[in-house]
Formats: C-alpha cells, structure tokens, sequence
C-alpha cells in the first residue's frame, strides 16, 4: 500500500509527501516447504497485526499493539523465511523467522540494520476443532545494554451462533 498526505508548514507552504506502507516479493514453492519474503511489510507478530485497520473486524488495532509499536502496528524492511514443518506434534506446524531494520520509533528507536530486529512465530494448529489453532511469537533486538523482547501467544476459536442449541431461524 501507498500512504499520502498533503497539507502546509508553518509558513503557509504545501507540503507533500508520502511513504510506501508495503512493498514485497515473495517466492513460493522453494525447497524444503520453504517461502522466502523480501521488502517491507507488516510482520508476523500475532494475529492482527499483519492487517492494515481498514481489513480488520474492529475499529482499529488492539491497545497492546499500539502500545508496543506505535499506531502502525509491527512494520519493517527485510526478509522472512516461512516454513511449513513436518506434523511433528501438531496437524500443520509452520515456523516464520523474519529479520528486519527494527524500524520501529516506539519500541526499537529507529532502523538500524548494525543491530537488527528478530520476530520468530511458530504456528501449530491442533486438530481442537475446524475452527481452531494455537500458536506463538517472540520480537526482539539487542541494542548494547538496552535488550527489547516481547514474546506472546494467540489462538482463535471460531463460534458461529447460528449452529448454537438456542438459535433458530424465521
């Protein structure tokens, strides 16, 4: 995505300007189940914070993103390997490492590509239901004495009110 503003400085001059949100390439299809991402995108971390707010079922991000990352969420510039593991202990098991500038004012003072940013995720979905899957995720970047590390889990369950015992329809 492109995002664009247009307004006026302090002495009254039109000031333009914009940022690319996202710009990637990723190839499918590699070797060993493997995907590999390049570019800037918003990164793995959790459920959410993939989505731009316009996509999301709320009105805008969760307060735990936007209070670790700033209003934008997770969004940096590198690379990201995907793969989707053997069924080891889980139905589908997927590991995502992505390695990135930390380009993130809140919570990584900026991109610096001396110390970048890991976000490691593993995904395992378990056969609790069709509409189920659990998973995990860790971000973190090591700026001399400064460590900075979040690490979370998630899930979704899917309920679908319809099929409940006490629905009906007219």
């Amino acid at each position: 995505g492109f995002h664009g503003e247009a307004g006026h400085d302090e002495e009254g001059e039109h000031e333009h300007g914009g940022e690319v949100e996202e710009a990637y390439l990723t190839w499918l299809h590699l070797p060993g189940h493997l995907t590999l991402t390049a570019g800037k995108k918003r990164q793995q971390f959790g459920v959410l914070n993939r989505w731009h707010e316009h996509a999301l079922d709320q009105a805008e991000l969760p307060w735990v993103l936007t209070e670790s990352f700033g209003e934008e969420g997770l969004a940096s510039t590198g690379w990201a390997v995907d793969w989707l593991m053997p069924s080891l202990w889980a139905e589908v098991n997927e590991l995502t490492v992505e390695v990135t500038d930390g380009d993130n004012e809140v919570a990584f003072a900026g991109a610096d590509w001396e110390q970048p940013s890991l976000v490691a995720r593993l995904k395992s979905y378990w056969d609790l239901s069709q509409d189920a899957y659990l998973g995990g995720f860790y971000v973190g970047r090591e700026q001399g004495e400064v460590h900075n590390r979040v690490a979370g889990a998630d899930g979704l369950l899917r309920f679908d009110q319809s099929t409940s015992a006490g629905f009906h329809a007219f």
